[in-house]
């Protein structure tokens, strides 16, 4: 997911000429300056980003699933097709700036689906805080404070959102914004994923839930018979 995120984020910034989807504080920023300058229509470009980034995770925060397989496919799901609509907006010779805000939507949705306890961000779509979280993490290994090895999954995080992003900028130079059929294409199947898990984890959970009640009867007619 962090390497779509780079994907569609490099896409993104090559199509607006210098505009990071995802980033919403290089967003908020760009609003004060026009704002200072006076460049309304640049602010209105910039305050659409951010609202169409929030209003896509407020969503996701909306989305309440108890079981986190079946909510992973909800989202997904809803994620697919938000790329899936810029794609058909690219198709049908909607101006660049009004195609992309279905992949802002995206993005910030993309935010919600995942959640750790353990500080890091996993499927996010912004690598500030991972960086963050290497450095602290080489900290603590260097000073003893925590595991030798910690860092590594953080790093991970980055190398695939920089990758993703890579793979994206060559992509658009091919395709231009047709380029995010592949991540569209990969989070569906991802989504594809979440729901085999979600059957696979709702046939364990019925199976045991069996053997519990099975051997709650055992327990009660031994009970019984002494």
């Amino acid at each position: 997911m962090t390497c779509f995120a780079g994907f569609v984020n490099a896409v993104s910034f090559k199509e607006l000429g210098g505009f990071f989807i995802s980033f919403a504080s290089g967003a908020s920023i760009s609003i004060g300056v026009d704002l200072e300058h006076g460049d309304l229509e640049a602010c209105y470009r910039a305050a659409i980003l951010v609202s169409a980034f929030v209003a896509a995770a407020m969503i996701g925060g909306m989305t309440k699933i108890r079981r986190p397989y079946l909510r992973c496919v909800v989202l997904l799901a809803a994620e697919a097709a938000l790329l899936s609509i810029a794609l058909l907006f690219v198709r049908k010779g909607v101006t660049p700036d009004v195609a992309v805000i279905p992949a802002i939507a995206a993005m910030g949705m993309q935010n919600t689906i995942l959640k750790s306890g353990t500080g890091m961000r996993p499927g996010g779509t912004f690598v500030t805080g991972t960086l963050v979280g290497l450095g602290e993490s080489l900290g603590g290994a260097l000073s003893g404070g925590r595991s030798k090895w910690s860092w590594i999954l953080n790093l991970c995080v980055w190398t695939s959102f920089v990758s993703g992003a890579v793979a994206g900028g060559r992509a658009h130079r091919t395709y231009g914004l047709f380029a995010l059929a592949a991540p569209a294409a990969g989070i569906a199947f991802l989504c594809l994923v979440a729901a085999t898990l979600t059957i696979f984890s709702r046939q364990q959970d019925e199976e045991t839930t069996t053997s519990i009640q099975g051997s709650d009867k055992d327990e009660t007619g031994a009970a019984a018979c002494d």
